[in-house]
């Protein structure tokens, strides 16, 4: 049993330009000694007191946020009342630290600026499209965390900010809160909505082979396959 909690409120946000008619997004990698460290994490942190935190009133703390650590961490100064929500990610239960992040993305096209990290938290920063960081993420030449793999996949075959926009509209604010099931190859991330996910233990993980076989029967799927051996896979039929 895990004892449970508060959330640490945080805020992140994809920074999305257009290059070569590919949709990138900016990466930045966590110092290995910090929290998530060696991860490409998107630009983001806590919310802190300063930030008069409102959490999930109109975003206005979570907006505050995410501009000054962009600012912190890449040097980049946004708009933050053009700042898009698009979901908000909830730590399991069974970790010891437990964030609530509220995911937005944000329209880079006119920030050409040189990137500028710290070298402290963040070690190395890049720009790429999500296709290829998504398979580099499989090729293990970089680490991505399951909410970042999760996000980029399902924009990963839109053509124009406006697109990516439309389709996190349509969607609908989501939050994610994952139920996390072990298997031999890895593990299986369930979220809300899949038929699996009320069959798992809230305060467990779980790596019962019996239902392993009942999550793999469900029909509304809405997981994320995180493979030991191959390539990542985000399944999501809910809409189907």
């Amino acid at each position: 049993m895990f004892a449970k909690q508060d959330y640490i409120p945080s805020a992140s946000v994809l920074l999305l330009r257009k290059q070569n008619e590919r949709i990138e997004v900016l990466l930045l990698k966590k110092n290995s000694k910090i929290t998530f460290g060696g991860s490409w994490v998107f630009p983001g942190g806590r919310i802190d007191e300063e930030d008069n935190n409102d959490f999930y009133s109109d975003f206005s703390a979570e907006r505050r946020a995410v501009a000054r650590e962009c600012v912190e961490e890449t040097g980049l100064k946004i708009d933050a009342s053009e700042l898009k929500p698009i979901s908000v990610w909830k730590t399991p239960v069974t970790r010891p630290k437990r964030f609530s992040t509220v995911f937005f993305i944000y329209n880079a096209v006119d920030l050409n600026q040189p990137i500028r990290i710290d070298h402290g938290e963040i070690v190395e920063s890049k720009w790429g499209a999500i296709p290829d960081i998504l398979t580099q993420h499989d090729a293990n030449q970089l680490s991505l965390a399951g909410p970042a793999y999760v996000t980029l996949s399902s924009i990963s075959s839109l053509s124009s900010i406006d697109e990516i926009w439309a389709y996190f509209r349509h969607q609908g604010f989501k939050e994610f809160t994952p139920r996390v099931l072990l298997n031999n190859n890895g593990a299986i991330c369930l979220y809300q909505g899949d038929e699996g996910y009320d069959q798992l233990n809230d305060d467990s993980i779980s790596d019962c082979e019996n239902l392993l076989e009942r999550i793999e029967s469900a029909g509304a799927r809405h997981r994320l396959y995180m493979s030991k051996s191959s390539s990542w896979k985000y399944v999501n039929n809910l809409s189907e």
